[in-house]
């Protein structure tokens, strides 16, 4: 009877671990005025995408705001043709002559 006990509560703290792991890698990050300022779409509608590589309150340090979405997300590098992003999200580049690449949340995508 410890036994399945011990192996319910190791299976319960395994999938509470990685089960919020998802959650925390997109969690809210502000910016300061100054860069919100910077992000915002320019005259001709062109959206800016913004990051800050070592935000204080993101776990992997990168905090991003991706072409001008409404507020800025932690995020964390990932490689084109490796690194798996967090589930829902996309290896996507920081611009079209970038060779830096982000997770971004696939509802940002949209």
């Amino acid at each position: 009877m410890q036994i399945i006990i011990r192996i319910t509560l190791t299976a319960i703290a395994a999938l509470l671990v990685f089960g919020c792991e998802v959650e925390e890698t997109f969690i809210s990050c502000p910016f300061d005025d100054t860069i919100n300022k910077t992000c915002e779409a320019d005259d001709e509608g062109l959206n800016m995408t913004c990051v800050v590589a070592e935000h204080p309150q993101c776990p992997n340090d990168v905090c991003i705001r991706w072409k001008s979405a409404d507020h800025a997300v932690c995020s964390m590098t990932c490689s084109p043709d490796g690194a798996a992003c967090p589930g829902a999200s996309s290896c996507m580049p920081f611009n079209e002559n970038s060779n830096d690449y982000y997770c971004v949340p696939n509802s940002l995508l949209e």
